[in-house]
């Protein structure tokens, strides 16, 4: 399969996105793909939708709900994600590419709040902290 340089540079380590490498038309029939394997056994092809892809050629910004966590380094808080193949959010990103632009600054104003208050951000390991998630 053919593979795309990935617009978020944080792609190689964030656990956020799985599939950005992927032209966006292979990421469809992929997809539709996976549907049909998925409800074949329990719905009558004549019940189906056709699959709706964007008419994009590679949509972005495009989720309305994504959850962030938060790191703490040097005293400021930044906003994270999980690092591929690890639930604990522990990669600094300052954007997603799949939240909305609205979104990325709410994200961001946060962590700026959070570090004029000098907000403690949750630790897995200890279960101490107060500042976990933004969703």
């Amino acid at each position: 399969m053919d593979r795309v340089i990935p617009i978020c540079p944080f792609f190689e380590v964030c656990g956020g996105c799985d599939t950005q490498d992927i032209p966006y038309d292979a990421q469809t029939r992929r997809k539709a793909s996976e549907l049909i394997r998925l409800f074949e056994p329990i719905a009558a092809p004549s019940l189906w939708q056709p699959f709706i892809a964007s008419s994009e050629p590679f949509p972005l910004f495009f989720r309305n709900k994504l959850r962030f966590g938060f790191l703490q380094k040097d005293r400021a808080v930044w906003p994270s994600r999980h690092r591929k193949g690890i639930e604990e959010a522990d990669v600094g990103v300052d954007r997603c590419f799949l939240l909305s632009e609205i979104s990325n600054q709410i994200m961001n104003a946060t962590a700026r709040f959070a570090t004029r208050r000098q907000w403690s951000v949750y630790t897995p390991a200890t279960g101490k902290g107060w500042l976990k998630h933004i969703i």
